[in-house]
């Protein structure tokens, strides 16, 4: 065990490499999305009974290799990157569907493991109930192709921070679709009962009517009882909700997909000189290393008279010997040079950390 402890401690930062590269190559990318793309196709055939039936032991090994893939990436990136893995959105949704898909794993088997008896069936069908209700959970294990294509990622992320500016739009359009909801109950519920006999059936045909489905067969049944007049209350409807608001809706979604655009440029154009600058910060630290010797190590140059001066201000009312000065003009020098070196030190780990910081940015 001990030999094993030191042989893995010599080969971790080796093996985070290799892990690493691999995690991070376009190949394993690529393999995950293909991945992804076949268990959608077989989870899209499971729902013909006609092919399920038959091939029902197929889907299942499949559905058992699929998993194990899915739990080996994850295993693999929490390896590489520990702390970095669950602050992305994309990868919290791919341990989320993981979860679930070990748990669609386990309780069938656990269940199956238990001996049918009258105390316990019950308890079983319950949890199959459960079982079936996570089964239908691994339907969104096609969103994980989401986190591959990268304009797919940019228009949920913007329909996600659209969610705000839109929630005000859709409670103005369902005021206006009340409002006109009780309106059309009270004035035509005899000329249309089926459609405005009741609130609730005048709001279903009302919000059908966004769609501009079916609304001339609207105007025609009240006009045929002589209610020719709701062609306005329809028109109005109409122009408000449809060509106003919705236009309002689409408008919002247009301008902050514009917005996003602009800020990946711009993030794209920070980030390209953020990266130029960590090149360029060490080649600026470089003079550190002569700095003591170019600088500081001119001793000899120095006049008795301005050794003296420098000790006098420091010290005024001691007294040195011509050796005890000397020794301590050199220790000011070394003082002065370690500052300036320590200075440089920081820059060049800030270079590095900046480096770092980029080796794991998924954009280069």
């Amino acid at each position: 065990m001990k030999k094993l402890k030191t042989f893995l401690t010599k080969h971790y930062l080796k093996l985070h490499e290799i892990v690493h590269d691999l995690v991070e190559s376009n190949m394993f990318a690529g393999f995950i999305l293909m991945v992804v793309i076949l268990n959608t196709v077989i989870l899209v055939l499971e729902t013909f009974d006609s092919i399920s039936v038959r091939t029902v032991w197929f889907f299942n090994a499949f559905d058992a290799i699929f998993l194990a893939i899915y739990l080996m990436e994850c295993i693999l990136k929490i390896f590489v990157q520990p702390k970095v893995y669950f602050r992305n959105g994309w990868d919290d949704l791919d341990f989320f569907i993981v979860i679930m898909s070990l748990l669609d794993f386990i309780l069938p088997l656990t269940s199956l493991g238990r001996h049918f008896n009258t105390a316990n069936t019950i308890a079983v069908f319950k949890t199959l109930r459960v079982f079936k209700g996570i089964r239908a959970i691994r339907a969104i294990r096609g969103l994980r192709t989401i986190r591959f294509l990268e304009n797919l990622q940019a228009i949920t992320s913007t329909c996600i921070t659209s969610m705000q500016s839109m929630g005000a739009i859709v409670l103005l359009m369902f005021s206006f679709l009340f409002m006109f909801s009780i309106v059309l109950r009270e004035t035509f519920s005899y000329s249309d009962p089926e459609r405005f006999g009741r609130i609730f059936s005048t709001i279903f045909t009302l919000f059908q009517l966004l769609t501009l489905d079916d609304w001339s067969f609207i105007y025609v049944t009240s006009r045929d009882e002589g209610y020719w007049y709701i062609i306005f209350f329809l028109v109005l409807y109409i122009v408000i909700e449809y060509f106003i608001f919705l236009n309002l809706f689409i408008a919002v979604l247009v301008d902050n997909f514009q917005q996003t655009i602009k800020k990946r440029v711009e993030l794209k154009k920070f980030k390209q000189n953020q990266r130029t600058a960590c090149w360029e910060q060490p080649a600026q630290g470089d003079g550190g290393r002569d700095y003591v010797s170019s600088e500081f190590f001119k001793g000899e140059e120095e006049s008795a008279s301005v050794l003296a001066n420098l000790i006098e201000d420091h010290y005024p009312e001691a007294k040195f010997a011509q050796k005890e000065r000397e020794l301590l003009f050199h220790f000011f020098r070394l003082m002065a040079a370690v500052e300036y070196n320590m200075h440089e030190l920081k820059i060049l780990e800030h270079a590095s950390n900046s480096i770092f910081d980029l080796m794991f940015d998924k954009d280069f």
